[in-house]
């Protein structure tokens, strides 16, 4: 492609904000934007940091934001991102490597079940003095087939974006750095190993019970689609697992009752003698403090007598025995 014909790097200002949902998943919607000028790239990546992107239009927006290590280790960086973001930088998939060249590092990549404390982990990773990144949405876009179908990431997008997205985490925070997803992107964790081979993988588990309670109170739903969703995350553990990428395993219990432990357990070693200290500090703390999800914003939404009767019945109907064999998941219940 010649300089003539190359498309142009884009910088906007941001005149307004709005999003479908507190939680709802990144997207060039959430930005009334306003044009001013073209850029080079030169820079970005040590400016700005992965929003999302425009599949339609085959570009990745990068945020600009006037406290961006703080955004950085916010509990959801697609939350921090939004509330703080000035400015847009629009970028062709195809010039990405212009932007952030394609050295991803030594990343660790978090998979959950979700409610399970991958918040809290992730924060007590920051405080032992491995970055992490909580919750980019570039991976949740890829994930989500209703709005974004898979022939859009087909063609080796999807690849392109995931290691676009570490490659920049790589830029600002170091080689050995650590990414939280979101739950959803369970269902894209083959493809992100194919991505990332670099990379070393954990996933984070709940004994169901508590899990279920604590996603209904934060979420709400229907109790057997709960149930669904929980043997849902056991099968992705086992897709990753069979992908030749067994990850390791760690538990909420584990982590509340001996936090230093189970990071250290993980491979994750001290980063000086005040680790115990910051450690204390996470554990005492709202690991989603400062977030629209911090407890004390949570509806007091507790499961009834009958809807965890239900949940309980599905369970029962679709529990993967043989996968909870295989892997020793009895702690699951």
């Amino acid at each position: 492609m010649s300089l003539r014909d190359r498309r142009a790097i884009t910088r906007f200002d941001i005149v307004a904000k709005r999003k479908r949902g507190s939680v709802a998943v990144a997207s060039p919607a959430d930005f009334e934007l306003r044009h001013a000028g073209e850029s080079s790239g030169a820079g970005l990546s040590d400016e700005g940091t992965v929003y999302c992107a425009d599949f339609s239009a085959r570009r990745l927006f990068f945020v600009i934001c006037d406290r961006r290590q703080e955004v950085l280790t916010s509990p959801f960086l697609y939350l921090a991102q939004f509330e703080q973001a000035t400015q847009i930088v629009s970028v062709p998939f195809e010039r990405l490597q212009e932007v952030v060249p394609d050295v991803v590092g030594q990343p660790v990549i978090v998979f959950s079940i979700g409610r399970c404390g991958s918040t809290l982990l992730a924060k007590l990773l920051n405080a032992v003095g491995t970055p992490t990144v909580s919750e980019p949405d570039v991976f949740t876009q890829i994930a989500d087939r209703k709005r974004v179908p898979i022939s859009l990431v087909g063609s080796g997008i999807g690849r392109t974006l995931i290691r676009a997205c570490a490659a920049s985490f790589n830029s600002s925070v170091g080689p050995r750095f650590a990414v939280k997803l979101r739950s959803q992107c369970n269902g894209i964790a083959s493809l992100i190993a194919q991505s990332l081979p670099e990379a070393e993988f954990i996933f984070m588990m709940r004994e169901r019970i508590s899990w279920a309670r604590s996603r209904f109170r934060a979420f709400g739903g229907e109790p057997e689609a709960l149930a669904r969703m929980f043997r849902w995350g056991i099968e992705s553990f086992h897709n990753l697992s069979i992908s030749g990428n067994r990850p390791k395993l760690v538990w909420y219990q584990d982590v509340v009752e001996n936090p230093l432990q189970a990071v250290r357990d993980l491979g994750f070693e001290a980063g000086g003698p005040d680790s115990f200290e910051l450690v204390e500090t996470a554990m005492r703390q709202d690991s989603q403090q400062g977030s629209r999800l911090q407890r004390e914003l949570l509806p007091a939404r507790e499961m009834s007598t009958d809807q965890f009767q239900a949940f309980e019945r599905e369970w029962q109907a679709v529990r993967p025995g043989d996968l909870i064999s295989r892997y020793s998941l009895e702690r699951i219940g």
